[in-house]
């Protein structure tokens, strides 16, 4: 083969084109991180905000593009004060005290802030990072291992191109969805599952519902193949045969949607009728995340239809029955709503009466207990014991209510450890949690037995903030060396290491490279580096609270540096407004959330500026 079309000419061509490309790519990254507005054009005579911290400072979970707090701080700023005031915006998903310190005085480099605010403190825990001393204010900040530089970053684009290129073949998508029209096949049917339901109009209109929608929404769907967009929702579907996999907000993986029989077919149909959707483990799994969250609501909307669903069984199951009974008695305890939280005990309690077992009399038990009902819980637990000797939950509820409501603690330890027998030895998580119930148990009675007990069950699931936690209830009573001996009796080197940095902290003896107190240098460096900027520095805490930062910003605080603590900010708005959303469903603030913090740190700002 001569010519053009020559195999070593074609590969010189071929190469020579992907290294064109690879430039041009560079180049057009360049010029997008050159004009990308992160703050960087903010005139040199504006008052400047420099808001550094991860996640929860970028904005994870915001609904719009200026959902997040920096932007709704800068909107609050400039209504009160004029355009003059910008927040410049460094926060990113992920970063430790460790990049955020690091990210913070690189900003101060930058800019001349006079007010740095600072979110840091979640990600130390997993990510646990090295303690760094930088430079001293005014000296040019090195780039250390694991350094994020900040500036314009070297990679293959032509890699990151054809990942990118694949993936838009793959979805499909069109450019600009509002041009699709609806596909005949999807209008007028309707789909369910874990908690999600979905009803397609004929005229793309659309009904949607979800684990964290109390009410449904209203939308507009288009189709383009097999991928369905959500208008309005930012949500996707890729209808598969008979099966719609969802992708909203917040969840780890695609959520499957199957067709929703609304209409019972009629009489003379040969077809048997279909069985509504039995409860699965993925939607218990919902509900329970939604009730530690204390998303009451969302966690109702899951249940209500797969308890209907199971009760319109020709055999309903009792154990499934029981399962989202109990999670309701949670949730209305939980809404303050006494009345149908004992009803749902009562229709547990002729549920068990009418299918007894060892595992529906756990249920009644633990939700009197939840209820509060102490008499009838302890009233039914002794028969319970005697009809199921061999139910640990039973046993297990029955020594806590004893322990809790009764001056019987020989009879409530000898429960406690009855239950302990009853769990199969591969439990480690519930082995745990009974350990940590004799903790309590001994705790006031017998210490030396209690800080045994909790050294056990850090050995069973090695909790380490549960463990630090029991930790701490022994500093006025116990030695720092009488649980150091018990770690070396019963613990191996690897555990014995870990367990003794979390016993340190908890008697506040942690060493310099524990995670509390590399967070706590790295914010002392954030105060330092900001003043002598020129800048007020005010540190951020989590809006759910975090164990590990909310002591060390406390103890900032009262030292001097301005702190805003904002857990009981955001319970006591909800308490208000208990029907309020603050919090998205993967745990971050939603965009009102945003706002409630924005407020709250204008409100700071405005005071150090009348001061």
């Amino acid at each position: 083969m001569t010519g053009f079309f020559h195999p070593k000419r074609l590969a010189v061509t071929a190469v020579l084109t992907l290294v064109l490309l690879e430039i041009v790519l560079q180049v057009g990254a360049l010029v997008v991180w050159l004009t990308h507005s992160d703050g960087s054009d903010v005139a040199a005579t504006d008052n400047i905000v420099l808001c550094a911290g991860d996640s929860f400072t970028y904005g994870m979970g915001a609904q719009t593009a200026d959902g997040n707090y920096p932007a709704q701080l800068q909107a609050r700023l400039r209504e009160e004060f004029g355009p003059s005031w910008s927040v410049v915006n460094v926060g990113y998903p992920s970063l430790n005290s460790r990049e955020i310190l690091e990210r913070t005085v690189r900003g101060l480099q930058e800019h001349k802030a006079r007010f740095v605010c600072v979110l840091a403190g979640n990600n130390d825990v997993w990510s646990r990072p090295k303690p760094l001393t930088l430079p001293p204010p005014g000296s040019e900040i090195p780039e250390t291992e694991g350094s994020d530089p900040g500036g314009f970053r070297f990679e293959l684009r032509l890699l990151r191109f054809a990942r990118w290129l694949s993936g838009r073949f793959a979805e499909g998508r069109a450019e600009d969805p509002t041009d699709l029209v609806a596909d005949s096949s999807l209008a007028g049917t309707q789909w369910s599952g874990q908690g999600f339901w979905l009803a397609f109009g004929a005229e793309g209109e659309l009904q949607f519902s979800g684990p964290s929608n109390a009410d449904k929404l209203d939308g507009h769907w288009t189709q383009d193949g097999d991928t369905i967009e959500l208008t309005g929702l930012g949500i996707t579907c890729r209808h598969v045969d008979d099966i719609l996999m969802l992708n909203a907000p917040g969840l780890p993986k695609a959520i499957r949607l199957t067709p929703h029989e609304a209409e019972t077919p009629a009489p003379t149909q040969a077809a048997p009728k279909a069985a509504p959707p039995k409860p699965t483990v993925n939607s218990n799994k919902l509900v329970w995340d939604a009730i530690r969250k204390r998303e009451f609501d969302a966690a109702e909307a899951i249940i209500l239809p797969e308890l209907a669903a199971e009760l319109a069984e020709t055999k309903p199951d009792p154990n499934a029955i029981a399962r989202w009974r109990s999670a309701l008695v949670r949730v209305y305890s939980g809404l303050g709503q006494r009345e149908k939280a004992e009803a749902q005990c009562a229709d547990l309690e002729a549920l068990f009466e009418s299918n007894p077992s060892g595992s529906l009399a756990g249920k009644v038990l633990s939700s009197l207990a939840t209820t509060g009902n102490a008499d009838r819980c302890l009233e039914l637990g002794k028969s319970y014991i005697e009809r199921f000797p061999d139910s640990q939950q039973v046993w297990s509820t029955y020594a806590w209510q004893l322990f809790q409501h009764s001056d019987d603690w020989d009879g409530a330890v000898a429960a406690a450890k009855r239950a302990l027998d009853l769990l199969p030895k591969d439990r480690s998580k519930s082995l745990g949690s009974q350990y940590r119930t004799l903790v309590q148990m001994y705790l006031r009675r017998d210490p030396e037995q209690a800080s045994r007990y909790a050294v056990m069950a850090f050995r069973a699931d090695r909790d380490r903030m549960r463990f630090r936690q029991s930790t701490r209830w022994f500093n006025s009573t116990l030695e720092y060396e009488d649980f150091e001996s018990l770690t070396t009796e019963l613990l191996d080197e690897e555990l014995r290491e870990i367990a003794m940095a979390e016993c340190a902290i908890g008697f506040g003896r942690a060493p310099k490279e524990s995670v509390s107190t590399t967070f706590r240098a790295h914010m002392n460096q954030v105060v330092a580096h900001s003043k002598a900027a020129g800048a007020e520095v005010i540190l951020v805490s989590y809006p759910t609270g975090r164990a590990l930062t909310d002591p060390e910003l406390e103890a900032l605080a009262a030292e001097g540096t301005p702190t805003l603590m904002l857990p009981e900010v955001f319970r006591a708005q909800q308490h208000a407004t208990p029907d309020t959303e603050l919090f998205a469903p993967d745990g971050h603030c939603n965009d009102a959330g945003y706002a409630l913090m924005a407020n709250q740190v204008f409100e700071l700002i405005k005071q150090q500026l009348e001061k």
